[in-house]
Parts: C-alpha cells; sequence; structure tokens
C-alpha cells in the first residue's frame, strides 16, 4: 500500500524538474532572493503553501538547493543561514584560527531570541 505523503513526494519530484533555470547572467543577481524566499519555506511548520505538506515542501526546497554550485552559489546560502550574526562565509578574518575574536565579537552581539532561530532554521536543513 502506497503512503500519500510519498506519492505527493514524487510529483513534487516530477514538478521540480519543470521549474524554469535561471539564466546564467541573471543567476548570481537573483539567487539570494530566490534562497532567502526558500529557506523562510523550509522553516515554516504550519500552513499549507499550494497545498504542499511541510514534508513537500522541505523535498522541493532540498531538489533545489542540491543543485546550487558548490564553489559559488552554496555560499550564498550558508551567508543568508548566518546573516543573523552578521557573519560572512568569504569574511576570511573570521575563520583565522590564530586570532578568534572577531568571530567571538559577532557571536557575542547576537541575542539570544538569534541563536534559538539559527537553530531552529539549522536544525530542519540538517534533518
Amino acid at each position: 500500500m502506497s503512503n500519500g505523503g510519498d506519492e505527493e513526494t514524487k510529483k513534487a519530484a516530477e514538478k521540480a524538474n519543470n521549474i524554469p533555470k535561471l539564466a546564467e547572467g541573471h543567476r548570481m543577481d537573483v539567487l539570494p532572493i530566490v534562497i532567502k524566499l526558500l529557506l523562510s519555506k523550509l522553516i515554516k511548520k504550519k500552513g499549507a503553501i499550494n497545498m504542499k505538506t511541510v514534508h513537500t515542501r522541505r523535498t522541493i526546497v532540498y531538489q533545489f538547493m542540491s543543485q546550487l554550485n558548490p564553489e559559488t552559489e552554496l555560499k550564498i546560502f550558508f551567508n543568508e543561514l548566518l546573516s543573523t550574526f552578521d557573519i560572512l562565509i568569504d569574511d576570511e578574518s573570521l575563520f583565522d584560527p590564530m586570532n578568534n575574536e572577531k568571530l567571538r565579537e559577532k557571536l557575542s552581539n547576537a541575542s539570544f531570541s538569534s541563536y534559538l532561530n539559527f537553530i531552529g532554521s539549522f536544525s530542519v536543513i540538517i534533518r
């Protein structure tokens, strides 16, 4: 017997193949906006968006994110995720193992709710 959620996930995967691709010339300009919108759909737990279950929405978002170029576009995703702490992946001075004061300062300036938001977002992503 087939599970209704599995069928909906398969339909979502088929539809994901029909999602229009971003033109290379516009991709780096549009991608930060698309990622921000998709992260909000990934994290949202209640409410039906286009009558999709949470599991189906997350599957669609994961499929999109799996197509990101790991050397250039995935950085945009992580920068958006870490924007709560005003941290950019490309800022090498933050990740200097010999001097982590700058990173410590950024993290100590974040509010408790920022940490909760980040932990909630990250836990959804790594599931």
